[in-house]
């Protein structure tokens, strides 16, 4: 379990923002599989988080089929493994990078 002593709320915006500007990027990108989508979204945040130079990131997402999968040790063989596979390689990066899952509220 991450442990963090400074955590955004959902009140911060912070989230809401990366959505927004996710969105205007990859919102027109023709997909059928919305967890494409939010694993996406995940490697875009990541990537954000390393040009603002964060060391430390806790990355929550409330798809529980991606956290599964960055968490996992062994390889990972489903539709968004490259995905995946890009986001555990830039995790490495970090000084600290942890992946949890939030359900919605």
């Amino acid at each position: 379990m991450c442990e963090s002593k400074l955590k955004a709320s959902r009140e911060d915006g912070l989230g809401t923002g990366f959505y927004q500007r996710f969105w205007q990027i990859m919102g027109k990108k023709d997909c059928s599989e919305p967890t494409i989508h939010v694993a996406l979204y995940c490697a875009f945040a990541m990537q954000f988080a390393l040009e603002m130079g964060f060391a430390k990131i806790i990355l929550e997402s409330d798809s529980r089929t991606i956290i599964k999968n960055l968490q996992a040790t062994k390889e990972d063989y489903s539709e968004i493994r490259l995905i995946i596979w890009d986001e555990k390689a830039l995790a490495r990066i970090f000084s600290s990078c942890c992946f949890e899952f939030v359900a919605r509220e």
